[in-house]
Order: C-alpha cells, then structure tokens, then sequence
C-alpha cells in the first residue's frame, strides 16, 4: 500500500498536471456561500497549481457572483472527480483575489484571445439579457494589451485535502490538513 506521504505527493503531482494539460482535474466544481447563506456551486478551470503554498488559481470576472460570494465568506471548497480512474479529490481553503500587477498581466496573457473577450462584456455575468450576442463586447481589445478591468485572478490557498479512490476493494480514503507542522494525513473510512 502506498505510504500517506507518497498519496500526498501523487495528490500535488495530479493538481500540477492539471494546469499543464487537459486532466479530469483541470475542471473543478467551486463551492462558495452566497450572502443570503445558501450554497452556491459552479465549474472553473485551474489554472495554476503552486505547490509551495499549496494554492490554485483561477480565472473570474470581478462582476460575477462568485467573486461577491468569495469577498463576504473566503472559505470555499473544491470537487473534481476523475471517471476513468474512479478518484474523487475535495479540496477546502481560503480564497482571496490576486492584486499584484505583474502576476495579474501573466495569467491574462497566458489565456487565449476568446477568453480575453469574456471580461469585456458590457454586462455583469449573470445579467438578464435579450438575446445572447448582448453578451458580446462591442470590439476586443488588442491583444498586447494588460488585463481587462473586469479580469480577476483568485488564489485558493489549500487548508484541506481528500483523496477518495473506488476503483479497488476496499476503497480508499486519506485526507490531509494543513497543520503549523505541515500537512498531517491519515486514512479515513470511505
């Protein structure tokens, strides 16, 4: 069986795949808390995995509902399950928007150019509108150009992990938390 130690490194080595290829974890179901306290639940691409921290980043509009949710209540988990391996991973943390300019400009320009034209709309996500081409900005920005001001770049900054895998008998089940030590693991009943 494979040591605690060793899942926790195959769990980060799966989560920096996933940013660097299209992974059954590169698309993850954020959970946040809405201000009315319900459950709010939504799928955003990963875009980066720092796993001196740990931390993931994404994407997200300014405007949207999410980043509302993420400024009243920062603790928010993360789902991704893997069909083909039978894995499921849950990942809870403490989000926070990414402000420093130099690293805001890295991420808009490592997106492509359909994407930059999300954050150009002239309405917020989740608007009432007419007909979808509402949607579209009234032209692109040119492509050297920095981050669009609706552009937001949200750091989650791992607290907890759990991996939970059904492909064998017995299934198995570890979850890590993040402790002043380091990360502390231990085996769990699916």
């Amino acid at each position: 069986m494979i040591s605690l130690d060793d899942r926790l490194q195959a769990i980060w080595q799966l989560l920096s795949t996933a940013t660097t290829s299209r992974s059954a974890f590169t698309l993850m179901q954020l959970a946040t808390v809405t201000a009315d306290g319900q459950p709010s639940l939504r799928t955003v691409v990963i875009r980066q995995f720092l796993p001196a921290l740990p931390a993931l980043r994404f994407t997200a509009d300014r405007r949207s509902a999410k980043m509302q949710d993420i400024a009243a209540q920062p603790q928010v988990a993360l789902l991704a399950y893997d069909a083909a391996r039978r894995v499921q991973l849950r990942l809870a943390g403490t989000a926070q928007r990414v402000d420093d300019a130099q690293q805001r400009a890295a991420a808009w320009h490592a997106l492509r150019p359909h994407s930059h034209a999300l954050f150009q709309s002239p309405v917020r996500p989740g608007s009432v509108i007419a007909h979808p081409d509402n949607a579209l900005p009234a032209s692109a920005q040119k492509a050297g150009t920095g981050p669009d001001e609706h552009f937001a770049l949200v750091q989650i900054t791992l607290r907890r992990v759990e991996w939970l895998d059904v492909s064998r008998e017995p299934h198995q089940r570890a979850r890590f938390e993040a402790t002043a030590d380091g990360w502390q693991g231990s085996w769990r009943v699916p």
